[in-house]
């Protein structure tokens, strides 16, 4: 399984752009509740624009199934002819252009283990952007032990010094 607790997406002034997930949003695969006995599971695409995204509450996160994966040994084999994991995605789609000037994730915290690792940004079907993904804390626990240590990753497209300052860890 993957999940991510929150995605946000900033305007060139800086401000947070609003997204619907019913009407922006898809995923695939969609969620974990989609998965047969799975179906009234709370780890929903909504989740992840409720900006509830610091959180090791599963209400407001969103978890799915790797996307075509034979098995876990197959997914991670170094053999080129293996059936290698097809990669889930989530697309947000605006009705307009839209100039972004940062995007924040936070990892999935509630198994800190299944959050995103690595990852691409597509625009227009181009990728623009691969990087990792900043782990969540393992616990809670950890989480308060390490003062509340902000588990965002943030990717910054501007270059004015008001936005990365404001993304700085």
């Amino acid at each position: 399984y993957v999940g991510l607790n929150g995605i946000e997406l900033y305007d060139q002034m800086g401000k947070l752009i609003p997204i619907s997930a019913s009407q922006r949003v898809s995923a695939a695969p969609a969620g974990i509740n989609r998965v047969p006995g799975m179906e009234n599971d709370v780890r929903t695409i909504d989740k992840l624009f409720n900006g509830k995204n610091q959180t090791f509450d599963d209400r407001n996160m969103w978890l799915a199934p790797f996307k075509f994966t034979r098995s876990h040994a197959a997914a991670n084999s170094s053999n080129q002819d293996s059936d290698k994991r097809a990669p889930n995605f989530i697309c947000i789609t605006f009705e307009q252009p839209t100039a972004v000037s940062a995007l924040r994730i936070w990892n999935y915290s509630k198994t800190a283990s299944r959050g995103v690792n690595e990852y691409e940004l597509v625009v227009d079907d181009k990728p623009i952007y691969r990087g990792f993904a900043r782990k969540a804390p393992d616990s809670q626990q950890e989480w308060e032990n390490q003062h509340r240590r902000d588990f965002s990753t943030a990717v910054i497209f501007a270059r004015d010094a008001a936005t990365v300052n404001r993304f700085k860890d």
